[in-house]
Formats: C-alpha cells, sequence, structure tokens
C-alpha cells in the first residue's frame, strides 16, 4: 500500500488542495492519502487560523465520496505550531518503514 501525507492549514481547504491530491494520487499511485490541518503554520505566526474542529468539518465534507482520501486530527489534537517532522515520525512509528510513504507538498495559500 502507498500512502501518501498532505499536510496544510486547509483554511478553508479549496478546488486547489482537491487538484493537488489527486494530481499527487495519480502521479505516486497512492492508495490511500491522508488530509492533515495543522494545529498552527510554523510560517504563518499571528495568523490565527479557523477553529479546528470547523476545518475537519470542511475538510471531511469536501472529501465525501472520496474513499482513498481520508482526514488526520493528530496535529489539531496535539496543538501548538504543527511541524511535518514531528508528523511524519508519527506515521512511521505507526505504519512502520514498510509502507511506502509519500510527502505531499504545495505552495497554496
Amino acid at each position: 500500500m502507498k500512502l501518501g501525507l498532505y499536510g496544510g492549514s486547509f483554511d478553508p481547504v479549496h478546488l486547489g488542495h482537491l487538484l493537488v491530491a489527486q494530481a499527487a494520487g495519480e502521479e505516486f499511485g497512492l492508495d490511500r492519502l491522508c488530509f492533515i490541518p495543522a494545529a498552527q503554520s510554523p510560517f504563518k505566526p499571528g495568523n490565527e487560523p479557523a477553529p479546528a474542529k470547523a476545518r475537519l468539518q470542511m475538510l471531511r465534507l469536501a472529501l465525501t465520496g472520496m474513499p482513498r482520501y481520508e482526514v488526520d486530527a493528530q496535529e489539531t489534537l496535539r496543538g501548538g505550531v504543527s511541524y511535518t517532522i514531528d508528523t511524519v515520525r508519527d506515521y512511521r512509528q505507526i505504519v512502520g518503514q514498510i509502507i511506502p510513504q509519500r510527502l505531499v507538498l504545495s505552495c497554496i495559500s
């Protein structure tokens, strides 16, 4: 199984995010892509995002009917500034090194 990790603020989620996800899924042959909203971006200090609960709900609604996509709330539950490396390490502990992982990055703001 190939797993993709797609982090961002998703504040709000929009068509651009979904197009990046679709392209990544096709390019890397992903079986599953996890959207991981950040609690607080380290690149946007002082820019308070919408409440995590609202962003998670918007993501779930946007991904309805897309079974390969899922929402992971771990960064919002952890709170504080979210760093990608911490999330990648968490996934490595959970799924191990056996499952190929792809990190999806985009420059959408």
